[in-house]
C-alpha cells in the first residue's frame, strides 16, 4: 500500500495519488535493473505527467510493490488493433527487423494487388503522388506492424507476380531513402526470395 513516507521521500509525488494513502495504488512495472544499492524495479507511476523516459526506481519488495502483479497471459502479438481494411499482411516473421527498415519490396499476384488497391482506396498513382500511406502487418504476428508509403509498382517477368515497392512512411523521408529499397519479401502465401535482402540504418 502507498505510504506519507512513499510519497515524501520520492521526487515523483506528482505521479501518485494523494487519495489513495493507506491503499494499494497501482503502478506499471516495465523491467528491472541492478544498482549499486540492489536489485529495483523500474515502475511508472498511473497518475500525474512523466516524460515518456522516465521511470522510477523502486526497490524489490519496498512498500509492497511485489505482494499482488498482474501479469498478461500472452505478448498480443497476435491480436490486431488496427482496422485490417488498412493494413497489407505480409510474411515477415524470418526478418525480425523489417520494422526498422527504410523501405522493401513485396512481390504481389493479380488478387493480392487488388486487396492493395481497396487498402489505398485511390489508384496507384494517386496514392504514390499523395504519399499515401498504409499498414504493413506480419501475417504470423499481426501487432508488429509499421506504415509505408508505396513507391512504385512494376511488372516482375522472374516471379510471374507484380513487384511493389515501399519506403518507411514519415516526413520527406521518400527523398531520403530514394534507390534504397532492399528486395525480397513476398506476400501472403509466398516465401522470401532474397536470402540476404539489403538494409539500411
Amino acid at each position: 500500500e502507498m505510504s506519507q513516507e512513499f510519497l515524501d521521500i520520492t521526487e515523483y509525488d506528482s505521479c501518485f495519488a494523494e487519495s489513495r494513502l493507506g491503499n494499494v495504488h497501482e503502478v506499471l512495472i516495465f523491467g528491472w535493473k541492478l544498482t549499486p544499492v540492489g536489485a529495483v524495479w523500474l515502475v511508472k507511476g498511473l497518475h500525474g505527467p512523466t516524460d515518456k523516459d522516465e521511470f522510477i526506481p523502486i526497490s524489490f519488495g519496498q512498500f509492497g510493490i511485489d505482494d499482488v502483479c498482474l501479469a498478461p497471459k500472452n505478448s498480443f502479438d497476435n491480436h490486431p488493433w488496427q482496422d485490417a481494411k488498412e493494413c497489407v499482411d505480409a510474411h515477415t516473421s524470418d526478418r525480425p527487423d523489417w520494422l526498422h527498415w527504410p523501405g522493401m519490396s513485396l512481390f504481389m499476384n493479380d488478387s493480392e494487388l487488388r486487396s492493395l488497391g481497396e487498402c489505398i482506396k485511390v489508384g496507384i498513382y494517386k496514392a504514390i503522388e499523395d504519399e499515401r500511406s498504409f499498414v504493413v502487418r506480419d501475417v504470423k504476428k499481426i501487432a508488429r506492424s509499421r506504415k509505408f508509403l508505396l513507391k512504385e509498382v512494376t511488372w516482375n517477368e522472374a516471379s510471374g507476380k507484380w513487384k511493389v515497392d515501399l519506403i518507411r512512411s514519415g516526413k520527406n523521408f521518400s527523398r531520403v531513402v530514394d534507390h534504397q529499397i532492399p528486395d525480397g519479401i513476398t506476400t501472403r502465401t509466398n516465401s522470401f526470395t532474397d536470402d540476404n535482402p539489403k538494409t539500411h540504418e
